[in-house]
């Protein structure tokens, strides 16, 4: 028998690691990158495909798929020849590190503190990770001042060794200690446990999500637990079906979540769409003449690992290939900044990208008005803030084919989606947008209706709230 991991990006060491942890090696590593057939990752030969259907005719094989492109390559390596049985989802074992780490804090002691029973209606966000500006963090301000300006009481909690910006943060907000002496698990249960607020909103998958679980399992009824799922990823499926019976409402950002969470067992009725909402002016804008050039933007971190910003060199090279007449505005910060910035130069293509910097979230509209087209080369996501963000503002999105993607944009109508690391057909669809700015025009205007559409519904947490006030009644 001969096992076989697909993919050779950090996804892939992580997964190797995980095998070398429990006394294992895969017997060979496989990818699509023929400048790496024959070498060795991390001293485990990498073959082609050619390859590894050769060896599936003579063996039984089970290939583990690192990469976060796992419909795909499944697809693949099944018309190689082999059973879809034997073709795993490998991001699957870091559930078991986290189920080993859950079922520590779940059978610890309760703390010894007054549990309340007696809660009234009000909202207690976690922002574990502080007060930055990811995501689903900003989702987080939004929603508290939706709150405050309807009168529903909301509040926070922080871990004392996070960044803390009071500026950014309106609402009230309890630093939990976090320490080595000191649990956060063991500090957010006690306030859930003894807090006056009857719901707790989870925004990822850490001590404090365990935490608000124990909290419901004691205090029944009387505590809400909501969780909302912004990531596509297996670990946090697991995990969320895991814990499923201490969980009151899932609120999912995206169809293809709500989808992977219905086959892990989710009932349906838990399941609530969450919309993205936008405080932008929607005002006029103008485009890029067709004498002068595309105005490009990548929006967000910059990072190999998720965001495969390696892959915006590639895509640089092919529009100089083909002629194209633009500016890419990389817009955000990053470990892999400076390296992205090095490789652009190394390369003679620093002229045709412009490095904006962190944009202040005051200037976001402003500077995605002034751009054309929204990039993103993500191996996944939940449902890219910027995403919609830049669509909210004009941008003709053209990304890869990510969870979120099919929600804002219906391909070839108000954007194009294209295949995971599918470089090239990015660059042709940038390409004919460029030739005729009069499509991108009538695109970007496509795109900014369907946002505003989207804006008059109705916040969905909001409507959860009127119906708990209806079941109190």
């Amino acid at each position: 028998m001969k096992n076989v991991f697909w993919g050779t990006s950090l996804s892939g060491k992580l997964n190797l690691d995980f095998w070398i942890s429990v006394n294992k090696l895969p017997d060979f590593f496989c990818c699509n990158d023929p400048k790496i057939w024959g070498t060795y990752f991390h001293e485990i030969l990498v073959i082609s495909p050619e390859d590894l259907k050769k060896i599936i005719q003579n063996e039984v094989v089970y290939v583990y798929v690192t990469s976060f492109a796992y419909p795909q390559i499944k697809e693949q390596v099944i018309s190689l020849g082999l059973d879809g049985s034997h073709v795993i989802r490998s991001q699957y074992p870091y559930h078991y590190f986290y189920q080993k780490e859950y079922e520590y804090l779940w059978n610890k002691k309760l703390p010894n503190v007054e549990i309340n029973k007696n809660k009234r209606l009000g909202y207690v966000f976690d922002l574990y990770a502080g007060t930055v500006l990811a995501g689903s963090q900003s989702w987080v301000y939004a929603q508290q001042k939706i709150f405050q300006e309807k009168g529903i009481e909301v509040s926070t909690i922080l871990a004392s060794d996070v960044i803390y910006n009071k500026d950014i943060l309106k609402a009230p907000a309890t630093i939990i200690e976090r320490s080595k002496e000191k649990s956060y698990y063991d500090g957010v249960l006690s306030y859930l446990l003894s807090c006056e607020l009857d719901s707790f909103v989870n925004i990822d998958i850490c001590e404090s999500f365990v935490a608000s679980c124990k909290a419901k399992q004691v205090l029944g009824e009387s505590f809400k637990n909501i969780v909302v799922v912004h990531a596509d990823y297996e670990p946090y499926y697991c995990s969320f079906a895991y814990f499923e019976p201490y969980i009151d409402v899932y609120f999912v950002i995206s169809e293809k979540i709500k989808q992977q969470l219905i086959q892990k067992g989710i009932p349906k009725n838990k399941l609530r769409k969450l919309d993205w909402t936008v405080d932008f002016k929607f005002n006029s804008r103008h485009y890029s003449k067709s004498n002068t050039p595309l105005q490009l933007t990548y929006f967000g971190r910059l990072a190999i690992f998720q965001k495969r910003c390696d892959l915006l060199i590639s895509l640089v090279k092919k529009l100089k290939e083909l002629r194209v007449n633009f500016k890419l505005n990389i817009a955000g910060f990053g470990d892999y900044g400076s390296e992205l910035k090095a490789a652009l130069k190394s390369l003679d293509l620093e002229r045709y990208v412009n490095f904006v910097g962190e944009v202040s979230s005051c200037d976001v509209e402003s500077f995605l008005e002034k751009q054309d087209v929204f990039v993103n080369c993500s191996e996944f996501e939940g449902h890219s803030v910027s995403q919609y963000e830049a669509i909210a503002c004009g941008c003709v999105p053209v990304i890869t084919d990510v969870s979120g993607a099919i929600d804002d944009i219906d391909d070839g109508y108000n954007g194009y989606i294209v295949n995971q690391g599918d470089i090239e057909n990015m660059a042709n669809r940038i390409k004919r947008l460029d030739d005729d700015r009069a499509l991108l025009e009538i695109m970007g205007l496509r795109g900014k209706v369907k946002i505003l559409k989207n804006n008059l519904n109705e916040n969905a947490l909001l409507k959860y709230t009127k119906e708990q006030l209806v079941c109190q009644k």
